[in-house]
């Protein structure tokens, strides 16, 4: 999925039935990456979720950043957690290393490319894929 201003801006600027915060993380004028996320009530109490983010994978210290803008914000919220789903390997490795850990996830994703055959190796390891839960709807 391509994630360009006009898709993110549709997606979460512009939806009218929920309230998504974006932070953006600039270096000498260039973006680094961002993050989305939400506050909201559950039953067992007050959760932050982050949504979508993106950063370039072998830079570290942007994800990094990223989240612990997100701890900021959630801490302010009064938020009891942070939850956040994570595909690519390498992201969910950061997560860990930032305090988050993995619980089992009712998320199910299906894809297929149709623009091209894709070997059945490209279905079966996912580690590289960057998919969040706002590629979703479950983020509603």
């Amino acid at each position: 999925m391509r994630r360009d201003a006009a898709y993110l801006n549709w997606k979460y600027i512009q939806a009218p039935h929920v309230r998504y915060t974006i932070a953006v993380l600039e270096r000498e004028g260039d973006v680094a990456g961002y993050v989305v996320y939400r506050h909201l009530q559950e039953a067992r109490g007050r959760v932050t979720i982050v949504v979508d983010w993106l950063t370039a994978p072998d830079d570290p210290v942007a994800l990094v950043t990223l989240l612990r803008w997100v701890d900021r914000e959630a801490r302010a919220a009064d938020s009891d957690k942070v939850r956040a789903f994570a595909l690519h390997a390498g992201f969910r490795k950061l997560l860990k290393q930032s305090g988050y850990f993995a619980v089992k996830s009712t998320m199910e994703f299906v894809a297929k490319i149709n623009a091209r055959e894709m070997p059945a190796s490209f279905y079966k390891n996912t580690d590289g894929w960057h998919v969040t839960l706002g590629d979703s709807d479950q983020d509603r």
